[in-house]
Protein backbone atom coordinates (compact mmCIF):
# COMPACT_ATOMS: atom_id res chain seq x y z
CA UNK A 1 0.00 0.00 0.00
CA UNK A 2 1.36 3.48 -1.15
CA UNK A 3 1.23 6.49 1.43
CA UNK A 4 0.42 10.03 0.11
CA UNK A 5 2.23 12.79 1.15
CA UNK A 6 0.92 16.21 1.58
CA UNK A 7 2.58 19.25 1.69
CA UNK A 8 1.26 22.33 3.86
CA UNK A 9 1.26 26.32 2.82
CA UNK A 10 0.24 28.64 5.54
CA UNK A 11 0.15 31.38 3.41
CA UNK A 12 -3.61 31.45 1.58
CA UNK A 13 -2.38 34.20 -1.43
CA UNK A 14 0.42 31.11 -2.21
CA UNK A 15 -1.93 28.12 -2.04
CA UNK A 16 -3.92 30.34 -4.41
CA UNK A 17 -1.46 30.21 -6.92
CA UNK A 18 -0.49 26.65 -6.49
CA UNK A 19 -4.09 25.40 -7.19
CA UNK A 20 -3.86 28.18 -10.14
CA UNK A 21 -0.63 26.58 -11.40
CA UNK A 22 -1.54 23.15 -11.14
CA UNK A 23 -5.50 23.02 -10.91
CA UNK A 24 -5.21 21.04 -7.66
CA UNK A 25 -7.69 22.26 -4.91
CA UNK A 26 -5.99 22.34 -1.77
CA UNK A 27 -7.90 21.39 1.26
CA UNK A 28 -8.21 23.59 4.17
CA UNK A 29 -7.42 22.94 7.94
CA UNK A 30 -7.10 25.31 11.52
CA UNK A 31 -3.73 25.31 12.42
CA UNK A 32 -2.37 23.34 15.60
CA UNK A 33 -0.61 26.43 16.82
CA UNK A 34 -2.72 29.07 16.39
CA UNK A 35 -6.80 28.03 16.19
CA UNK A 36 -7.23 31.40 14.76
CA UNK A 37 -5.01 30.85 11.28
CA UNK A 38 -6.11 28.19 8.69
CA UNK A 39 -3.16 25.91 6.58
CA UNK A 40 -3.80 24.64 3.44
CA UNK A 41 -2.53 21.35 1.93
CA UNK A 42 -1.80 19.88 -1.32
CA UNK A 43 -1.26 16.19 -2.18
CA UNK A 44 2.48 16.39 -2.89
CA UNK A 45 3.02 15.62 -6.76
CA UNK A 46 5.70 16.46 -9.41
CA UNK A 47 3.77 19.07 -10.88
CA UNK A 48 3.01 20.55 -7.51
CA UNK A 49 6.77 20.88 -6.71
CA UNK A 50 7.53 21.90 -9.93
CA UNK A 51 5.13 25.54 -9.36
CA UNK A 52 6.65 26.43 -5.96
CA UNK A 53 10.39 26.23 -7.87
CA UNK A 54 9.05 28.24 -10.73
CA UNK A 55 7.05 30.26 -8.12
CA UNK A 56 10.46 31.00 -5.82
CA UNK A 57 12.53 31.69 -9.20
CA UNK A 58 10.13 34.65 -10.59
CA UNK A 59 10.02 35.77 -6.78
CA UNK A 60 13.85 35.73 -6.74
CA UNK A 61 13.87 37.48 -10.06
CA UNK A 62 11.55 40.45 -8.97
Amino acid sequence: MQETKYYTIFNKNLACALSYLTGQKFYTFDSFEDANKKVYSFIQTDRLNKAMTQIQQLKKSN
